[in-house]
């Protein structure tokens, strides 16, 4: 679409599940994304995922994709990190400062905060 419109170069901004379509365009595009801000949720395949609670998992099982998620995402981690800056958002009540130590494995600019009395 940034093509078409001729965009060769945009701001980034995803929350939730957006996070993981926005680490995939920032990973496979990285001319293409000036920063990046993601918020309150974790990229699967990356950090801490397999140890979330199981109850996550659970919740989680509607969205079969996030399997392959993880792998993409682990293919695309080990080509290197992402040199946009990115600013991570986490919730106070939710993700938290978690949100920066994730995009931390994946990104080299990042920068952390945490939204005071917030939750998702």
């Amino acid at each position: 679409m940034l093509d078409e419109l001729g965009v060769e170069a945009a701001d980034l901004v995803t929350h939730d599940i957006g996070n993981m379509v926005g680490y995939a365009f920032a990973a496979q595009h990285p001319r293409q994304v000036t920063r990046w801000v993601a918020m309150d949720a974790p990229l699967p395949g990356i950090g801490l995922w397999d140890e979330i609670p199981g109850a996550m998992h659970s919740a989680f099982e509607q969205f079969a994709a996030f399997s392959q998620d993880a792998l993409d995402n682990k293919a695309f981690a080990a080509k290197g990190k992402l040199a946009m800056p990115v600013l991570a958002i986490g919730p106070e009540k939710s993700f938290g400062t978690a949100q920066a130590e994730v995009m931390r494995l994946v990104a080299s600019d990042v920068t952390a905060h945490v939204v005071a009395n917030s939750g998702h």
